[in-house]
């Protein structure tokens, strides 16, 4: 299970850009629709930025609430989502009255022609009534027995996944590890493209760890990146929610709530639909009646290119991992 209380560490220290943020703005009022410099003698540092403020007044309101005025998703790239590379801290737009930083032009022309997409609001529960909420709880403990029972499910102490790409010559390897004590941890190494002059030097790799602990949202002895914002957090934490045993080691939490929905089809198979809410997400589990396994999964979130849609994951084959059934990745 996914811990209710985070903590949330800011990017400071060595990290802190020392050169003013937003061009020298005052951020309160850029988010207020007003571009005025900021001046040397009224500066605050949140998270890895300095910023510069036009009075002591807007630099107070600033200090009161950083994560309302400051760049939004601790600088990542306003278009590919919080969890993406950082974006330029001078290469900015405002929407909703917030700030978004973006790692390229083409990235700002593509948020500001459709913002909508990149930030749509977290999904919510549906009405219902305490019956759908037992009958919820019923097929919930169905999919415990048809995935290996609760004995074997609960004795798991991590599930690990890993994944790998290319893309114009980059390999991309992406590792998911997510343990039943709450802490989540995904790492991406992108590793260039060999030099055809130098084909025997070794090509570079970057690797990029965020963490989500138990009772903290990063251990900073392994440095990893650290998060910073709410938006990162909950990304973070949606990655556990599109895998089916983090989301059922987690049915004994208090704010664990699963409704059934009815009866629904997948691919043309009749399944029983369960939405499940926990840690503030949600997520539909389309349940095969006859096996009791997870045929599929639908959650709102982003995908690789950032846009915030309506998924929908089918699972086709499973494997045996230590008793439980799994999807076969």
């Amino acid at each position: 299970m996914i811990a209710i209380a985070l903590t949330f560490l800011a990017t400071l220290g060595s990290c802190l850009d020392t050169e003013p943020a937003l061009n020298g703005l005052d951020p309160v009022h850029l988010c207020e629709g007003r571009e005025v410099a900021g001046a040397a003698e009224h500066e605050a540092a949140h998270g890895a930025y300095t910023y510069r403020f036009a009075s002591a007044e807007t630099r107070e309101r600033f200090l009161a609430d950083p994560e309302r005025w400051g760049v939004q998703w601790g600088g990542r790239c306003g278009r590919m989502g919080p969890l993406s590379g950082a974006g330029n801290p001078d290469r900015f737009a405002v929407h909703g009255a917030r700030i978004f930083l973006f790692a390229s032009d083409a990235c700002r022309d593509r948020f500001a022609a459709d913002p909508g997409s990149y930030l749509a609001a977290p999904a919510a529960l549906p009405e219902h009534d305490e019956a759908a909420r037992e009958a919820g709880a019923g097929w919930v403990e169905r999919l415990v027995q048809g995935h290996g029972g609760a004995q074997v499910l609960d004795a798991a102490g991590a599930l690990e996944l890993t994944a790998g790409s290319v893309q114009d010559g980059w390999h991309n390897r992406v590792t998911l590890r997510i343990s039943r004590d709450g802490e989540l941890v995904r790492t991406s190494e992108w590793t260039a493209p060999r030099d055809p002059l130098a084909p025997d030097d070794e090509p570079e790799t970057t690797r990029t760890t965020w963490t989500l602990g138990a009772h903290s949202s990063v251990d900073e002895g392994r440095g990893e990146v650290e998060l910073t914002s709410p938006d990162q957090l909950r990304d973070l934490r949606r990655l556990g929610h599109r895998e089916i045993l983090p989301l059922l080691w987690q049915r004994g939490r208090e704010d664990f709530v699963a409704v059934d929905l009815g009866a629904g089809e997948l691919d043309g198979r009749p399944v029983q639909d369960v939405l499940v809410q926990v840690d503030g997400l949600v997520t539909t589990l389309h349940v095969d009646p006859d096996t009791n396994l997870v045929a599929g999964l639908s959650w709102r979130g982003r995908l690789f290119e950032g846009r915030t849609r309506d998924v929908v994951e089918t699972v086709t084959s499973w494997t045996l991992a230590g008793g439980a059934v799994l999807p076969a990745q």
